[in-house]
């Protein structure tokens, strides 16, 4: 069966949501009709894209993989956010990266992109993070930041909302914080359909 953009419709919010059932809730179909299209492009690519953790979904994929040509479709912000009651350090207006090695740490999981980013760029100023609790759920991670169990590096469009209301704040730091490159990946040995464009430019507009 060719692509379509139902099946790449249906792995975006899957991916971006981390869950079958919110994607399925945001497209509005059941969650077996959207797990349906997620497997018949896993099949139509011969690669997995989805892996379960837990209670979520997560997108993985290799950026040396033989089989897959990226295309980067943009950035995401990542900033350093927490409620900042408990800790003098946190209440001020900046901070240092030196200085986030005695901060409470609310890390992702192995795995993820932005775990992975962040580690590296606190390894470039030699510094250990401490981290006091690892999950992979965004909102666990929002629980426990309003609770004032420690920090967070998150992407700024997931905490938007938070930002605005004040039940988070976000803890500036003063070295150039990285970004989160994130792209769209195909076979090397097809072109891109018509349903393929139109994906891309679905998330292009989005």
């Amino acid at each position: 069966m060719p692509l379509n953009v139902n099946q790449l419709r249906s792995f975006y919010a899957a991916a971006k949501s981390v869950s079958i059932t919110k994607a399925s809730e945001e497209l509005m179909v059941t969650p077996a009709a959207n797990t349906a299209q997620v497997k018949q492009l896993e099949e139509n690519l011969e690669l997995r894209l989805l892996f379960r953790s837990g209670n979520s979904m997560l997108a993985r994929y290799s950026p040396n993989h033989k089989k897959l040509r990226m295309r980067l479709m943009g950035l995401q912000e990542i900033t350093l956010v927490g409620a900042g009651r408990k800790s003098t350090l946190l209440q001020r207006d900046e901070i240092s990266v030196a200085e986030l090695g005695n901060v409470p740490l609310i890390a992702p999981i192995a795995g993820s992109a932005v775990r992975e980013i962040i580690f590296d760029y606190l390894a470039q100023f030699k510094v250990t993070p401490k981290v006091v609790i690892e999950t992979d759920s965004i909102a666990l991670n929002k629980r426990l930041l309003e609770q004032d169990k420690g920090v967070a590096f998150l992407c700024r469009d997931v905490v938007r909302e938070e930002l605005s209301e004040t039940r988070l704040r976000e803890i500036r730091v003063s070295e150039r914080m990285p970004s989160l490159e994130y792209g769209i990946g195909y076979l090397n040995r097809i072109s891109l359909s018509e349903a393929s464009s139109a994906f891309i430019e679905m998330i292009k507009n989005a």
